[in-house]
């Protein structure tokens, strides 16, 4: 959906597509990346050490600094608003990509080997209860 937006930047549908994008961040991404924090995180940092998910965590500051940049840019356009938009987008976009190769292919794996499939499911009622919690 990012990269939709960010391709419609220019075009008459621009407006709703990153309309769309914004309500993804706000209802779906932060939340889930709360709740990762709150009760993912703890649980990889345990079994592979202390302070394992830095580099999950500071990708999720970047990912929210760039959310914020969206809303910032279309609560108060400038000139080069299409080419500020796009860039924070498409950024936004890699970023987000970026960060779920890391937590497929590094961290996932972590619990896959220390966790049982019953923590799994623990994990995954947690985090839905931690998203409700908010």
């Amino acid at each position: 959906m990012l990269r939709v937006a960010a391709d419609s930047i220019g075009t008459p549908g621009a407006a709703e597509h990153v309309s769309r994008a914004q309500r993804l961040l706000a209802r779906y991404l932060v939340p889930h990346m709360d709740a990762e924090e709150a009760v993912l995180y703890p649980a990889i940092d345990r079994c592979a050490g202390r302070d394992a998910t830095e580099t999950l965590r500071r990708d999720h500051d970047a990912i929210r600094r760039c959310a914020e940049r969206i809303d910032d840019v279309v609560l108060h356009p400038t000139a080069q608003h299409d080419n500020e938009l796009r860039a924070a987008l498409y950024g936004l976009d890699a970023l987000v990509h970026l960060h779920l190769s890391t937590e497929e292919e590094l961290f996932y794996p972590i619990l896959d080997e220390h966790a049982g499939e019953a923590a799994a499911l623990e994990l995954v009622v947690a985090m839905h209860r931690a998203r409700r919690d908010e």
